[in-house]
């Protein structure tokens, strides 16, 4: 056996320092990150209640105010958070989008509709129309299947000039 040397004493006392102090900025990091993910629910009811707000109209905000900044620079135009008041639509509701195209509705809509227990339901021509009317539909589609827990199971009516109602009377509660 050999004597341990006071240099490599001395090391493993750093070694042993620094192991304490990563472990400590991890903690710190750990609570951070804990706290931050907390913070919108431990203020939403204060935040709730000072501006008079409903759980619908807080969510509501919520969706606006996530959707990216392009979109979020059209609303001086399209007014989406007075639109959806206007039509007296409620997160529970049973929505048809008539020809959704690029989907900006769609993203307001079918996230507040889903968090709600609200079913969205496109309304697009029909595929068997047209090679046009087809890939419109794919490419639709595709930006909204994959994340069915922030959209839901998207519903799809199709319609043409020869197809009929695009549901039955009653069944929905904004078109």
């Amino acid at each position: 056996m050999t004597a341990a040397t006071p240099a490599a004493a001395e090391a493993k006392a750093d070694s042993k320092l620094y192991r304490g102090y990563v472990l400590f900025i991890l903690v710190v990091v750990y609570t951070f990150n804990f706290i931050d993910r907390q913070i919108i629910g431990i203020l939403a009811v204060p935040i709730q209640a000072e501006l008079g707000l409903s759980d619908r109209q807080l969510y509501r905000e919520a969706i606006l105010d996530a959707q990216p900044e392009e979109v979020q620079d059209r609303y001086q135009y399209r007014h989406p958070k007075e639109t959806l008041e206007f039509f007296g639509i409620e997160g529970d509701d049973t929505v048809i989008e008539v020809w959704p195209g690029g989907g900006w509705y769609t993203n307001i809509l079918a996230p507040w509709l889903h968090a709600n227990g609200g079913t969205f339901i496109a309304a697009v021509t029909s595929p068997e129309r047209s090679e046009r009317a087809a890939q419109a539909l794919e490419a639709y589609q595709a930006n909204y299947s994959p994340y069915p827990d922030l959209f839901g199971e998207l519903q799809y009516t199709y319609y043409d000039s020869q197809s009929g109602p695009l549901g039955e009377p009653e069944s929905v509660d904004a078109v």
